[in-house]
């Protein structure tokens, strides 16, 4: 069964750290890291059909940059491998992709993401405060996330 629309915070099985964004960094290309000492991102998980999901981070209006306006969502850079997790904006730039990500129960109440149009998945770096990077499958821990409904 897949993961309810919600809100969460998301958490990687591996190192224990939260996704995170860099405060004074919530900006398009902004990347996204596993962070202990950030506060953990809030994350609107919505079900667009299917396995196919978009994440969205609740950004609140101070960390927001003066005129920056639209919708952030969590999206890849559109380079080659290894791709990192960046904000994307709404508008194609060449810079940042949009993403429509897959969330598949991976045991344990633990799931893998992935990009729904291939097998890039999120692979979070031992370190604190690495930006999350896009990999093959590998079934690492670093690999499986824990999603906390708010």
């Amino acid at each position: 069964m897949g993961l309810e629309s919600g809100i969460y915070n998301i958490t990687c099985v591996g190192n224990q750290m939260p996704l995170a964004m860099l405060a004074g960094m919530v900006v398009e290309m902004s990347p996204l890291v596993c962070m202990v000492d950030q506060p953990p991102a809030v994350i609107k998980v919505e079900n667009i059909g299917g396995d196919k999901y978009r994440l969205t981070p609740e950004i609140a209006p101070e960390n927001r940059v003066p005129g920056e306006t639209g919708e952030l969502v969590i999206g890849t850079m559109a380079t080659p491998p290894p791709r990192m997790l960046v904000l994307a904006g709404s508008e194609d730039n060449g810079l940042s992709e949009r993403v429509e990500w897959a969330i598949d129960p991976s045991g344990n109440d633990t799931y893998t993401i992935h990009m729904s149009d291939s097998d890039e998945y999120w692979t979070a770096a031992e370190e604190n405060g690495m930006p999350i990077q896009l990999g093959g499958l590998k079934g690492q821990e670093t690999q499986k996330w824990q999603f906390s409904r708010l």
